[in-house]
């Protein structure tokens, strides 16, 4: 049995949006910045950093005083967290597809790429996927003239980017005929294919990534084609846009529910990234009807890894992104026991091989009992994790807003003994990802102690007279902190 492409809740010219907002100060990680009110539930921007460490955002308004037409913003975010102003791209267009994509070109300037119609004109040339360019600092933007791809239905399909070796532009659709690869801004150039297995439809939501030691491309995508079901893999010859050998699907990305393969679809684009230092990684959600895990997997790799799971409670919005170190961020949300979204995040060591402690930042306050959670997207810099979510703005008839924080990693802090009687010498370990943390401090009891270049540290703890339960708690500069809980018996 097929499962059925999920359809937008919020249609796309049917909110209204709040003209653009002043600039309105960050807060420190875990605070969440209102940058706007986006045209539809499954909007997603794209996120670009240029060299100043500016972080900048793609997006899509509702016209002001206009719901029925579609204009093409851009918010810069400064690397310390501060969301300033939102200014236009694109102005009253008929109508543009919410997910959008930006890259840093090779001149270290911006160009974003989207799908949409300009007007209903007789002659118009701008009615499929177009692109416009920035400088580095963001302004002016100056439209592409004409469609950069024109005649496979890119107009009403989210867009996936990324730059090839030489600089050269690379962008993906999909459509119910299939997906499609363009490289360059010459409308003229093919519209490569790439094919899920079986008929050749039912390819949804693609995205680029760059193997930045190998020149590899890889494009990944969704695909609910009966027997085809999941998400998918194909590599990409950069310097043409055309697929190359088999697709490859993600493993633990269909389960068999009552004896048929099934697959759980994010409405989003599919999260892939290239690591600094090589290796291309996919993050996708697992398991049918409830999806209790996220995984990342290496392409090429034996296994994924599990980067989350529970029992229970649905995981959802994976996401990922790689940071200047060669490390990788997983991001993904989960709601709450009260039903309050959460968007989690772990950070890998600098190979990409192991994740470190989770660390979260709950749903903006003031949201209301309805709030909900539509997509997730990171950018990654050294030391900190950068968050533009689309949450339900209230319940205010529906809105919903992008929102922008910042985590910082998490540290995992062991203990031995985690159980003792009355009185015990208790060794700590502090680790980032594996790695030890040399000078994070840990508390437990009313003592403390410094952890060494081996991320160790001593506390005696005791002699108590009855039983009970002691909270451990690690800190370091530049992390959140950890915590582990101690029993001590009588």
């Amino acid at each position: 049995m097929r499962s059925l492409r999920l359809c937008a809740v919020v249609a796309l010219s049917a909110l209204a949006v709040l003209a653009a907002a002043p600039p309105s100060s960050g807060g420190p990680p875990g605070r969440w910045t209102k940058i706007g009110n986006p045209s539809a539930n499954f909007a997603q921007p794209g996120l670009a950093r240029t060299a100043d460490g500016t972080l900048h955002a793609l997006w899509v308004r509702a016209t002001p005083g206009n719901a029925a037409a579609d204009d093409l913003v851009h918010t810069e975010i400064a690397a310390g967290g501060d969301v300033g102003a939102t200014d236009v791209v694109q102005a009253q267009w008929s109508t543009v597809w919410p997910i959008v994509d930006l890259v840093r070109s090779a001149d270290g300037g911006l160009r974003g790429f989207w799908g949409g119609i300009r007007s209903v004109s007789s002659g118009e040339t701008h009615t499929d996927i177009s692109s416009a360019s920035a400088p580095a600092d963001g302004s002016p933007w100056t439209l592409h003239p004409g469609d950069v791809a024109d005649g496979s239905g890119g107009s009403s399909s989210s867009i996936g980017a990324a730059l090839a070796a030489d600089g050269t532009p690379l962008f993906s659709w999909a459509t119910s005929g299939g997906g499609f690869v363009h490289r360059g801004l010459d409308p003229a150039s093919p519209d490569h294919t790439f094919d899920t297995p079986g008929t050749g439809c039912c390819a949804y939501d693609p995205d680029l990534a760059l193997d930045d030691q190998t020149g590899e491309m890889w494009v990944a995508w969704y695909s609910n084609q009966e027997e085809a079901e999941g998400v998918w893999v194909q590599e990409i010859d950069p310097s043409t846009g055309q697929a190359t050998g088999s697709p490859a699907r993600m493993p633990g990305s269909v389960t068999d529910f009552n004896g048929e393969e099934q697959s759980s679809q994010e409405i989003q684009r599919t999260p892939i990234a290239g690591r600094e230092g090589g290796g291309v990684f996919v993050a996708y959600s697992s398991g049918y009807p409830t999806t209790l895990r996220i995984l990342a997997w290496e392409i090429g790799s034996d296994a994924p890894i599990v980067v989350a799971r529970h029992g229970s409670r649905e995981l959802s919005n994976p996401a990922i992104a790689a940071d200047p170190e060669g490390r990788l961020w997983v991001a993904w949300s989960q709601n709450d026991s009260n039903g309050v979204p959460v968007v989690f995040a772990r950070r890998s060591n600098t190979e990409g091989s192991r994740f470190g402690g989770v660390v979260r930042a709950r749903a903006p306050r003031g949201l209301g009992d309805c709030n909900s959670l539509f997509s997730v997207t990171p950018a990654a810099q050294s030391d900190v994790l950068d968050v533009v979510a689309n949450f339900t703005d209230g319940c205010s008839g529906g809105r919903v807003a992008f929102w922008h924080t910042q985590l910082r990693p998490g540290l995992t802090l062991a203990a031995r003994p985690r159980t003792f009687t009355r009185k015990a010498t208790v060794v700590f370990t502090v680790t980032d990802a594996g790695e030890p943390v040399a000078g994070a401090r840990v508390a437990a009891g009313g003592k403390s102690a410094t952890t060494d270049e081996d991320g160790k540290a001593s506390i005696t703890l005791g002699p108590y007279s009855s039983a009970r339960r002691l909270t451990a708690r690690a800190t370091a500069a530049g992390y959140s902190s950890a915590t582990v809980r101690l029993r001590v018996r009588e």
